[in-house]
């Protein structure tokens, strides 16, 4: 089942095959990239602008410009998680598995890191889980590869050219 309108994206009902998971993750991602520089470039350029116009105090320049990045970030990212936790729950249940399960255990992974691993390890995993520890990385490298190449359930066509083959 593809990924067919902005409103499915924030959807928790239904199954994503592997492929309109990776589509849809993909295109979450770039969207929420893009929104970040679409919000965040012209707001620092309004910020400057008026700063080198005398327009604002500097001292309130100084918080508008401290304010610009978590603002952008409140702005982009509290979408984009929820829309991941969503594809990432629709991909949990077409492989089988309950959503709350497969989510509770991303979650799970991450409070052992940062909670028991994180303070005995110093080494670090790499992009895209740089802040985690090299076992809790690994785990959640693992779950990524599960969510983005397990097989899921059959569809009604797949199964019949299936058994027919």
């Amino acid at each position: 089942m593809a990924v067919r309108s902005l409103r499915s994206y924030f959807s928790f009902r239904g199954m994503l095959d592997w492929r309109a998971f990776a589509r849809s993750y993909l295109i979450a991602t770039c969207v929420a990239f893009g929104g970040a520089v679409a919000i965040f470039t012209p707001l620092t350029i309004l910020i400057e602008t008026m700063d080198s116009l005398g327009a604002i105090d500097p001292r309130l320049h100084l918080v508008f410009r401290r304010a610009s990045i978590p603002v952008t970030v409140a702005i982009v990212m509290i979408p984009y998680v929820w829309v991941q936790i969503a594809l990432c729950a629709r991909r949990w249940r077409d492989i089988g598995v309950n959503p709350i399960l497969g989510i509770g255990a991303w979650f799970g992974i991450c409070l052992a890191d940062n909670l028991l691993w994180k303070p005995h390890i110093a080494a670090r995993y790499f992009a895209p889980f740089a802040q985690a520890t090299p076992i809790g990385g690994a785990l959640l490298a693992t779950v990524l590869i599960i969510l983005f190449a397990w097989p899921g359930r059959p569809r009604a066509g797949l199964a019949a050219a299936t058994t027919l083959a």
